[in-house]
């Protein structure tokens, strides 16, 4: 049985982003703790040429999406969207999305959500055309619209048959492998209730979860699943104590890389386990 190490978040820190304020305090070697972080850096080789790959992405989907390929109007419009905030921008890749959707692109109908619930004022037109479009994705086996239209479902404050729809679309988004809905998903089998409705409670349902959440490289997941296997502090077996280490690790560098506003919360909770 182990207990994991108040020094393995140090650990965790100093691989992920070196910083005075994470500065190991002297302590006996890691031993078995630093052997499985050395082992799972290795994986991180190698990665350094994704951005120089980027641009030339970039322009192949424009030059696609100009020939009229739906799936690359779609992709092109994601990336208009995570460039810039612009009216001109927005109404570029609204363009492109409608154009998509029109000719059966999933992720398409998904995007012209957004941006309608991305508007400055979302007006009750609004949200209704964003419903729409979710359940037109939905029913294309999209996961993120399952998971978005849930949220719009619940957030209309109807009980019954409603909320019933609400929680049967964020299972059906779990299932389909998306990460935040896992995630929901999990404190919600762990605390017996989701927004007010009861739900049985459900410890592996909701470890296998997480496990999902983790393999899309959640670090909310993959710091909730390895404070489950770490007993919060308390004792644990070897195996899970090393499972706890690699999710913990992979915790840090996807919140780094991914969601930075993040790794104070990571910082605290996985002190909580020491």
């Amino acid at each position: 049985m182990k207990i994991i190490p108040r020094h393995l978040v140090y650990v965790s820190f100093a691989l992920v982003a070196p910083c005075p304020i994470w500065a190991q305090p002297k302590a006996e070697p890691l031993g078995r703790s630093e052997r499985l972080i050395a082992d799972l850096s290795q994986d991180r080789q190698g990665t350094t040429a994704d951005s120089l790959k980027e641009s030339d992405t970039i322009k192949a989907l424009r030059t696609a999406s100009a020939k009229g390929d739906p799936h690359a109007e779609s992709l092109y419009a994601d990336a208009l969207m995570q460039s810039s905030d612009d009216a001109t921008t927005l109404a570029q890749a609204r363009m492109l999305y409608t154009d998509a959707a029109s000719r059966g692109v999933p992720a398409a109908h998904l995007g012209l959500a957004k941006i309608l619930l991305g508007e400055e004022e979302v007006t009750p037109e609004d949200r209704q055309a964003a419903k729409a479009q979710l359940r037109e994705a939905s029913a294309r086996g999209s996961a993120e619209a399952d998971r978005l239209l849930s949220a719009l479902l619940s957030a209309d404050g109807k009980k019954g048959e409603r909320m019933a729809e609400a929680w049967a679309l964020l299972v059906r988004a779990g299932e389909r492998g998306d990460a935040d809905a896992c995630v929901e998903l999990s404190d919600a089998y762990l605390g017996g209730s989701w927004k007010g409705v009861s739900v049985p409670v459900n410890e592996a349902e909701a470890d296998r979860l997480l496990r999902i959440g983790s393999s899309q490289k959640s670090p909310e997941a993959a710091l909730k699943l390895a404070m489950r296997l770490s007993r919060f502090g308390m004792e644990t077996t070897p195996e899970d104590f090393d499972e706890s280490v690699q999710e913990l690790y992979y915790a840090f560098i996807w919140a780094h890389e991914a969601k930075p506003e993040l790794i104070s919360l990571l910082k605290k909770s996985a002190m909580a386990a020491g």
